[in-house]
């Protein structure tokens, strides 16, 4: 599964019974969810197949695994469903998408190639976090991160989407 299937429709289907027993045994009308990496693909998936999504976060996510494909120069993920396909249902979902600024695994370009198929996206929030790689300067600043606004204006249009544009690499390159 890891070569081709990380996102195929059974794994996504094992996740769906997961959510489903949670709501049955714990009386859960909905769920607030948090993805990291792979894993924010497959919340991402859920919340366009789910209506009791109520809000989305994903740090350093894979939200379109085909552009991570041809960034990387490895093998398309072809038996896996693609958090792409799903942007337009999940554009309505309350989300905010934390990029680390340092972060050479999972780009901005990630994140730019998802939003430019949202349509309408005045719900789709993110965050460039200064000092953050793909692995490091999550855990530090979670306590802030997790309560940032998931704000949905009301544009009927698609809305921009706020993007800081400091350099990537953070202050000249130098890790803090």
């Amino acid at each position: 599964y890891w070569t081709n299937k990380r996102f195929a429709p059974e794994v996504i289907e094992s996740y769906m019974m997961a959510l489903d027993n949670i709501k049955r045994y714990h009386d859960v009308t909905g769920f607030n969810i948090v993805g990291y990496d792979g894993g924010a693909a497959i919340a991402t998936i859920l919340a366009g197949k789910r209506d009791d999504i109520l809000s989305l976060r994903t740090v350093a996510g894979n939200l379109d695994h085909r552009v991570m494909s041809q960034l990387h120069n490895v093998t398309f993920l072809d038996g896996s469903l693609n958090p792409i396909d799903f942007a337009a249902q999940v554009a309505r979902v309350p989300q905010r998408h934390f990029i680390g600024k340092l972060d050479r695994v999972t780009p901005p370009a990630v994140f730019n190639s998802f939003v430019q198929n949202a349509g309408n996206a005045s719900c789709m929030n993110v965050t460039l976090v200064d000092d953050a790689d793909h692995e490091r300067g999550w855990v530090e600043k979670w306590t802030v991160l997790k309560d940032m606004p998931l704000d949905c204006g009301n544009a009927v249009e698609p809305a921009p989407v706020q993007f800081d544009p400091s350099p990537l690499d953070g202050d000249k390159g130098k890790i803090k």
